[in-house]
């Protein structure tokens, strides 16, 4: 599978040239808000009551909640509201897929319980009446701004697309959204709005309470053994399991999946820059700093920042 990575400023001016002027502004269309919940009792309302009135239908899967969750969503008397129920299969993929299948509007906009629509953003549907406009909306994908509590700001995780049963999603967790083109499924083309969506899920207390990690990381193991191949499942692998793997495991993933010839060390001449290439390296950084290892931890952050000078990538993932 080919890795896509984009220059956000090329596609902004490709975007406006693309066009559609005699529609610009017709907000002419309907937009679902798909929502996955399990225990989502601590912040459900806050999610729904930040969209209830923007969205044309909000459809929502419980995966098996226990808490008072299911009570909350049946206090939201509204026929935009659709409330399914589905197995917990392990698999983030799966339960966001059948979501899909279950949306009657022109639009998806997927939104996670622990987040909300920031009030500044209310009248997003002019924007997504802009790229409604767009010649290539039918096989590209948007991405809102997600500002998590701590203050990381995310800007290419792509949650809004067209309804036309050409997107699907792949991997058990941290899952990809692909568009069906030629014949296969390949990466689309992310293009960012100014569309601001809050995140508070990755506190330390919602983590331990939730045991994220713990998930993340058998599940993390499953898609690269699924996609051994794909750099973000090794990614995302690598950044949560720093107590799990060794210093010497993290090395070999990075070796196959970063450096030009494996016999080499990692250094500048020797490294394919690509998504994920900082990602990897940053993650491994960290691990050696985690380990003790300060120096290797030092030699990385000086190659991490020769690259950053030199790279012809603008679309990283750290």
């Amino acid at each position: 599978m080919e890795n896509i990575t984009f220059s956000r400023d090329t596609v902004f001016v490709n975007w406006i040239a693309n066009l559609d002027r005699r529609h610009f502004f017709d907000e002419n269309f309907t937009i679902a808000a798909v929502i996955i919940v399990k225990d989502e009792e601590r912040c459900i309302a806050r999610c729904l009551d930040s969209i209830n009135d923007y969205f044309d239908e909000i459809v929502i899967i419980d995966t098996g909640s226990k808490d008072d969750t299911l009570n909350i969503l049946d206090s939201y008397s509204n026929n935009k509201i659709m409330v399914l129920e589905k197995k917990w299969e392990d698999d983030f993929s799966y339960v966001r897929n059948e979501s899909l299948k279950n949306v009657k509007s022109d639009w998806i906009f997927v939104i996670d319980a622990d987040e909300y629509l920031d009030e500044n953003s209310y009248d997003f549907k002019k924007i997504i009446a802009m790229i409604n406009a767009y010649s290539d909306a039918d096989k590209n994908v948007f991405c809102p701004i997600i500002i998590d509590y701590d203050g990381n700001v995310s800007i290419s995780v792509p949650r809004i697309f067209k309804n036309n049963n050409r997107f699907k999603y792949f991997g058990r967790v941290h899952e990809e959204l692909r568009v069906y083109e030629q014949e296969c499924f390949s990466l689309p083309l992310k293009i960012g709005l100014n569309i601001i969506l809050r995140h508070d899920g990755y506190k330390k207390d919602i983590i331990e309470k939730k045991e994220k990690y713990k998930r993340n990381i058998r599940l993390d193991l499953i898609n690269v053994e699924e996609e051994p191949d794909n750099p973000r499942w090794v990614y995302f692998l690598l950044r949560e399991a720093k107590t799990t793997l060794s210093l010497q495991e993290y090395k070999n993933y990075i070796t196959k999946h970063i450096l030009k010839n494996q016999n080499a060390g990692i250094v500048i001449d020797n490294i394919n820059d690509g998504e994920y290439t900082y990602g990897l390296l940053a993650q491994y950084a960290y691990k050696c700093l985690f380990d003790g290892f300060f120096s290797v931890a030092i030699d990385m952050a000086k190659i991490l920042d020769e690259l950053m000078q030199h790279s012809q990538v603008n679309g990283h993932t750290f």
